[in-house]
């Protein structure tokens, strides 16, 4: 989070800091509040630590020099020495005696959660966004009154409920997917709803197209709405809309041609003979402004489990798959988490467990959306 906030000098910064006051959850040691902020704020900060069981506090200190890096290992240090639990910290770093309306510079502000928290119920990008979109307008007017409330109400909003454990005696594949926590992320999220388009055209000969399309569209719903069968709620806010058919041939573009293209095809040159579909996305690094969906139509695709027989696939697993990479999921090791619907390999012909998202893909999404 880049450098914004400021104050006027006080005590000598930490590590290490003064002793935890019992409910006194903001310290304001650099003067940065007013005192009818820091009573808003200490009742808003009891009310959200009692709601969501979390230990929240907000320092500051002035302390020359601070870096983003510095700032975020002062506020770990923070949580370490008060032995804080379940811990989100708001480190308040100034590092100028004034604030310059419309200037960054002034110091540094993080918002720090814990491993576990960070990890299912208020990740990175959820913390970021806090700070981009409600606190750094006010920080930027020199407004840090209303950029700590802000704050504060962005956390209410964006933290998760705690998540229940799953009881292992209640499916089959809880000893799998269910407990397995893995996931890799790519280099982007989706700011908007993904609009895709279908090229009927594509679909191979013995299958209808409607039918595809249905199970199409349903592959992507098991993305969006964190299909599973694990007992873990839909806490993800990512959405996708088909947009209608085209005569486009997905993957062929050289760059971005305003259409997000799903399709059958043949599959190109560098691609492996025994690929079931891929995902090309268009864009830079961290942009991705299209992305594409190419089906093998060498594969013998079933629609249905009631008709899948000999070596064919079933389509929804393998697209559910793909859209997992079209909503910025990246692989996971097939050899050790070969039961998450994001490792790179089918379980085999006609089988559908992957149709089911498991902990780590919900976990991915989750920190994406």
């Amino acid at each position: 989070m880049r450098p914004v906030a400021s104050a006027t000098p006080a005590t000598i910064a930490g590590p290490p800091f003064a002793g935890p006051q019992p409910g006194v959850p903001v310290v304001d040691e650099a003067d940065v509040f007013s005192a009818e902020t820091e009573g808003v704020a200490a009742a808003l900060i009891g009310e959200i630590s009692s709601r969501h069981d979390i230990s929240l506090v907000v320092y500051s200190q002035f302390k020359p020099g601070s870096t983003h890096f510095s700032t975020e290992r002062d506020a770990v240090a923070l949580k370490l020495q008060w032995r804080l639990v379940n811990a989100v910290v708001i480190m308040w770093n100034t590092t100028s005696p004034e604030c310059v309306a419309g200037e960054s510079g002034n110091g540094q502000v993080q918002i720090y959660a814990d491993t576990r928290l960070s990890a299912a119920r208020l990740s990175e990008l959820k913390r970021q966004k806090i700070f981009d979109d409600l606190m750094m307008p006010s920080l930027l007017a020199c407004d840090e009154d209303n950029a700590l409330l802000l704050g504060l109400n962005g956390i209410e909003g964006e933290i998760r409920a705690p998540r229940p454990t799953p009881d292992s005696s209640d499916s089959p594949t809880l000893a799998g997917a269910c407990n397995d926590n893995a996931y890799q992320l790519a280099d982007f999220h989706w700011d908007s709803s993904y609009e895709w388009v279908f090229n009927e055209q594509s679909v191979p000969e013995g299958m209808r197209s409607n039918d595809v399309l249905d199970v199409l569209i349903q592959s992507a719903e098991n993305i969006t709405s964190a299909r599973n069968d694990c007992g873990l709620p839909d806490r993800v806010d990512a959405t996708a809309r088909f947009a209608g058919s085209v005569a486009r041939e997905p993957c062929v573009a050289e760059e971005a041609d305003g259409f997000n293209t799903v399709g059958f095809g043949e599959l190109p040159d560098d691609q492996d003979a025994d690929t079931l579909a891929f995902v090309c996305t268009y864009g830079g690094r961290n942009v991705v402004v299209e992305a594409d969906m190419l089906i093998n139509s060498a594969i013998p695709w079933a629609l249905a489990k009631g008709e899948c027989a000999g070596f064919m696939e079933l389509l929804e697993p393998t697209i559910t798959h793909e859209f997992g990479h079209v909503f910025g999921l990246s692989h996971v090791s097939e050899e050790e988490h070969g039961d998450l619907t994001m490792s790179p390999t089918s379980n085999g012909p006609c089988d559908a467990e992957e149709t089911s998202l498991g902990l780590g893909d919900v976990l991915g999404l989750e920190e994406l959306y």
